[in-house]
């Protein structure tokens, strides 16, 4: 139908161009004939009539000859085309009348495109609307993007703070093993001073003990050589009444010599003078000793010889008993006194060596005090590093938490956004899916939509390669642990 409406078009505008030529040839010929309106008409077979010139025109009448001989072919032409023009006519009207009724469907057919228009255009601007939150939630997007690259760049900083922290941490870690270590010798070096102290604890107990023994024996001793002095003096009383003694003896001797010697001076006179049984008699009682060691006799020379001898008897006997207990009295005190000596030989030849041993453990403790004092003063000196890395070390645990937690969420924010973007990229491909459908049904129907069909197909086109982009290129996110996926638009 559409093919028969552009012929005929093109047919009439063909039978109104030759119509126009003919009326612009029509005036001219008129012009021409003018004038020989007094000459003679001949009739022509057409049931016309032609002019008849005078024959001293001969060019003239050649011109006209052509002219009507023109105006005969276009006479033919105009009778045939107004023949055509005839059968074209009815046509026309078979074909308006068709034209009618197609207008009458297609006024129905314009008036379900008018509401298909309106949804489409109510369509258009919710695309519109659609497609401006979708710009902007792209640009939403990319300066999410962006703040993702730059907390990405912040986490990598943060990461390779993270390993620096790391390793000065496996330093620490390290050199505190160290100290540890150092700690642990320490300590056995400290319990070993312990039991160094202990013995030293438990000889200075013994110490005490024997210095208290010591000290007893001191006593002792003191007792004793008070003992030994008061035994001295009563010693040296005694030898100096024993050579006393003596020199009384040697006197008592002395004068009994000379008593003997008188006793036999007179012996000899009374030899002479008495009778032989008293001489006998006298004789028996001279012969008893006299000169035993410790004699002691404080009488003088005189007397009768009877009591003399008496005198000197008694005291032969005292003074031996009494030489006899001096004696045994004085072995058992130096046998006393060689033991005490012996014995106070032997305590202080164990208290020197108490007190070598006392001196070596107050050696040895003094210098393990100041190793123990130096350890103790490098620990208490490392101790604030320790506390102020450990701190450090926590304080940088907890931003890397919120940081990790903070880009997680963003993460997640970041997802959703993309999650809604898809979704309104389908709605959106939808729409203009649908709005090129009504656009291609419409220019079907009605034949006045080839403009909008060719506006929108090539959208729908770039739609369609759009998702298929989207669909083939995944969105890049950055994780911070890789526990995020790459999710695809």
């Amino acid at each position: 139908m559409e093919m028969l409406t552009e012929n005929l078009k093109e047919d009439l505008d063909l039978v109104r161009s030759a119509l126009a030529r003919a009326s612009l040839h029509a005036p001219t010929v008129a012009a021409a004939v003018k004038p020989c309106n007094d000459v003679p008409l001949l009739p022509t077979a057409q049931g016309g009539s032609v002019e008849v010139l005078p024959t001293t025109h001969a060019g003239e009448l050649k011109e006209l000859k052509e002219k009507l001989a023109a105006l005969s072919a276009v006479e033919i032409q105009k009778s045939k085309l107004e023949v055509l023009l005839a059968a074209r006519d009815a046509a026309i009207k078979l074909a308006t009348q068709s034209q009618h009724a197609s207008l009458l469907k297609e006024e129905q057919q314009q008036s379900e495109l008018e509401k298909t228009t309106c949804e489409l255009r109510e369509a258009k601007a919710e695309l519109e609307m659609w497609r401006e939150r979708h710009q902007r939630l792209q640009r939403e997007s990319q300066l999410l993007q962006q703040e993702l690259d730059a907390l990405a760049g912040q986490c990598d900083r943060l990461q390779r703070a993270v390993l620096e922290l790391q390793e000065s941490s496996h330093q620490v870690v390290i050199e505190n093993n160290a100290l540890r270590k150092m700690q642990q010798k320490l300590r056995e070096e400290c319990d070993a001073l312990q039991d160094v102290r202990e013995e030293f604890n438990k000889s200075s107990e013994r110490e005490k003990a024997l210095q208290f023994e010591i000290k007893t024996l001191r006593n002792t001793n003191t007792e004793s050589e008070a003992y030994l002095k008061a035994a001295v003096t009563e010693i040296e009383g005694r030898r100096q009444y024993w050579a006393a003694v003596q020199g009384e003896h040697e006197l008592l001797v002395e004068a009994l010599a000379e008593a003997q010697h008188t006793a036999r001076a007179w012996e000899a006179r009374f030899a002479a003078e008495c009778t032989a049984e008293l001489f006998a008699a006298d004789k028996q009682a001279g012969a008893a000793p006299i000169c035993a060691p410790g004699f002691h006799a404080r009488s003088t020379v005189t007397g009768s010889p009877s009591e003399r001898e008496q005198h000197v008897s008694s005291t032969k006997s005292v003074d031996t008993e009494a030489s006899d207990d001096d004696l045994s009295l004085i072995t058992t005190l130096e046998t006393k006194v060689v033991e005490l000596t012996l014995s106070l030989q032997e305590e202080s030849a164990a208290r020197h060596t108490t007190q070598e041993c006392y001196d070596a453990l107050v050696a040895t403790i003094g210098s393990e005090c100041c190793e123990l004092v130096e350890i103790r003063r490098m620990l208490a000196e490392r101790r604030p590093e320790w506390l102020n890395l450990t701190e450090a070390n926590t304080q940088l645990q907890a931003t890397l938490v919120a940081r990790e937690s903070y880009i997680e969420a963003l993460q997640a924010f970041a997802i959703t956004l993309l999650d809604d973007l898809t979704d309104l990229s389908l709605h959106c491909y939808e729409l203009e899916v649908q709005l090129a459908t009504g656009v291609v049904v419409g220019t079907s129907l009605g034949g006045g939509g080839g403009r909008v069909t060719s506006a929108r197909r090539p959208t729908a086109h770039s739609l369609l390669q759009n998702r298929g982009q989207q669909k083939h290129e995944p969105w890049r996110i950055t994780v911070a642990h890789g526990n995020g996926k790459n999710r695809g638009g």
